[in-house]
């Protein structure tokens, strides 16, 4: 992953606005370059990242796009027309995942469509 870093150029100066703005916003990107851009970033910075995505079948492609870089993700799922058990149980578990990626320490990300993002998260 780090000598994919050194290639992408405009990576330190995203890095250098995290770390001194704490939260920039990334848009515009094209293909697969918001996996590799928010994958790169949690490498580089050592931390975990969010990326969402508009629909669930992007966030979906995205997740294991990051995971075939390396990184450990979590994907959070949509609960869609109505709740099933297995998305809610699929919610309660990406919650508990992210506790315990954190308590860990290290880069991960967290990958979900807006709708996703949206919704009331489950207590763990």
């Amino acid at each position: 992953m780090h000598e994919l870093l050194e290639q992408f150029g405009g990576l330190d100066a995203l890095t250098q606005a995290i770390r001194s703005q704490g939260r920039p916003r990334v848009r515009g990107a094209i293909g697969a370059s918001p996996s590799f851009t928010a994958a790169a970033l949690a490498s580089s910075l050592d931390r975990p990242v969010v990326l969402i995505h508009a629909h669930v079948e992007d966030a979906q492609h995205a997740a294991d796009e990051m995971e075939g870089l390396g990184l450990q993700v979590v994907e959070l799922p949509a609960i869609e027309a109505e709740a099933t058990a297995q998305t809610l149980a699929g919610r309660v578990a990406a919650v508990r995942r992210v506790q315990t990626l954190s308590g860990q320490g290290g880069p991960f990300a967290i990958v979900g469509s807006i709708h996703a993002w949206m919704q009331a998260a489950p207590a763990a």
